[in-house]
C-alpha cells in the first residue's frame, strides 16, 4: 500500500481523501531515508572490501621488505665467509713459503753492509733477502725502505730471532 501511495504522490495523481497530507509527509522522507541506508550499506561495504585489500597488500609488501633485506644479510654472509675463506687460503699459502724459506744467515756476519758498508756483527740485528740473497743492518734496510733491489717483496731472515717476514710487514708504511 505505501509504494502505491508513493507512486500516486509521484504521479500526482488524486490521492483519496483518506489518505492525508501529514501522511504524504511521512512517506516521502521515509523513502528517501531508505534509499540513504541501502546506499550506505553498499559505500560502506565497498569501503570494507577496498580497506582490506589495501591492508593485504601493505602486509605484502612488509613482509617482501623483510624477505629482501633478509636475502641481502644472506648475500653479506656468504661473501663475508668466502672472502675469510680465500684470506685463509692465502695465510695458509703464504705459511708454507714462509716455511721454505731457509737462509744461511752465519756466512754474512762479518761482510760489509751494502747501504752503510759497515760490518755485520753477529749481536746485531740483520735482515737477509731470501730472493737476493742480500744481508742489510736491520735500522740500514728500514731507513732504505727495504731491500736495495727496488720493488722487491720477497721473504726476509730476520736475526738474531729468527722470524721470516715480508719486507712489507718490516717496513712503515
Amino acid at each position: 500500500m505505501p509504494i502505491v501511495l508513493f507512486a500516486a504522490v509521484l504521479l500526482q495523481a488524486e490521492v483519496p481523501r483518506a489518505v492525508s497530507n501529514d501522511m504524504t509527509k511521512l512517506i516521502i522522507p521515509s523513502f528517501f531515508v531508505s534509499l540513504m541506508v541501502i546506499a550506505m550499506f553498499f559505500v560502506f561495504g565497498y569501503l570494507k572490501r577496498q580497506q582490506g585489500k589495501s591492508a593485504k597488500e601493505g602486509i605484502d609488501k612488509e613482509i617482501q621488505a623483510h624477505k629482501d633485506e633478509l636475502l641481502l644479510l644472506a648475500e653479506k654472509k656468504k661473501a663475508e665467509r668466502s672472502r675469510q675463506n680465500e684470506m685463509e687460503k692465502s695465510d695458509a699459502a703464504e705459511e708454507a713459503e714462509r716455511a721454505k724459506v731457509k737462509v744461511d744467515h752465519a756466512k754474512f756476519f762479518g761482510r760489509d753492509c751494502p747501504i752503510c758498508s759497515l760490518p755485520m756483527l753477529d749481536d746485531e740485528e740483520v735482515a737477509v733477502c731470501a730472493d737476493d740473497d742480500a744481508a742489510f743492518h736491520l735500522v740500514c734496510a728500514k731507513n732504505n725502505k727495504g731491500c736495495i733491489s727496488q720493488g722487491c717483496n720477497s721473504f726476509v731472515y730476520l736475526h738474531p730471532t729468527g722470524v721470516v717476514k715480508r719486507w712489507r710487514e718490516i717496513i712503515p708504511k
